[in-house]
């Protein structure tokens, strides 16, 4: 059941068994037919696509299709009803957070390989789950997919660090980057899977044992006060190395 006014979001796919999931896929390649009907039978909608990348189709208020990349998924149509998605996805500017960086040779946090490699330290400022499967984090502003976020949901205030090591594995619950850091500096970018860019920073030479933290104005600040998975002040710093 549909409520007045409401939405219904249908996922489409022939990977999946499950009743609420149509049994098929939509083509980006061809045009197609997609063709609602009522329980009589009778055609209530048809929309022809046509190849399109990275684009939806949307009805707007005046019961026209057109295309469209700034998708809304169980809201209106309308740039009020696209950011109540970024905002409910998780996907708004500020929500999901690069709040610290080591690039240089650190010996605080060891890896399952034994080893010390970079890191990024990944944090949820708001007050909900966000699921970031599928999201990206790239060294490159050119290729913001660079590297894809596997299975990982951040709860509310929670940080989590994802080694920069090039090994590009999951497992355990670490995961590691396709990519390494440069300690020279460079620019990290972390996008959302609808292509929204939700965090980008920069962060300039880096020097042995130190770590770069970013304010919630993206300000870079230089700390040899690293403190991966803890808020970023002087006493999770302590805590970190009693833990340790």
């Amino acid at each position: 059941v549909i409520a007045a006014g409401g939405y219904l979001t249908v996922f489409c796919t022939d990977q999946v068994s499950d009743p609420k999931v149509a049994p098929f896929g939509l083509s980006r390649l061809r045009e197609e037919t997609l063709v609602l009907k009522n329980r009589q039978g009778q055609i209530v909608e048809l929309l022809r696509t046509y190849p399109n990348e990275n684009m939806a189709m949307a009805i707007t208020a005046e019961g026209q299709w057109e295309a469209t990349d700034l998708v809304t998924p169980g809201f209106e149509n309308t740039p009020q009803g696209r950011s109540l998605f970024l905002l409910s996805s998780g996907t708004d500017v500020g929500g999901i957070r690069i709040s610290e960086v080591m690039a240089a040779d650190q010996l605080l946090l060891k890896d399952s390989f034994d080893r010390f490699p970079d890191w990024v330290e990944l944090y949820n400022t708001l007050d909900y789950p966000v699921d970031l499967s599928g999201w990206c984090l790239s060294d490159d502003p050119a290729q913001p997919r660079k590297w894809i976020i596997p299975d990982m949901i951040l709860e509310p205030g929670q940080r989590k660090i994802v080694f920069c090591s090039g090994r590009d594995v999951n497992a355990d619950g670490e995961i590691h980057t396709g990519f390494a850091l440069s300690s020279g500096g460079e620019t990290l970018v972390l996008s959302a899977w609808t292509g929204e860019t939700v965090d980008c920073v920069t962060f300039p030479k880096s020097e042995a044992h130190t770590a770069f933290v970013f304010d919630e104005q993206g300000q870079c600040i230089n700390t040899a006060c690293p403190t991966p998975g803890y808020p970023n002040d002087e006493e999770s710093y302590l805590a970190l190395c009693d833990a340790n």
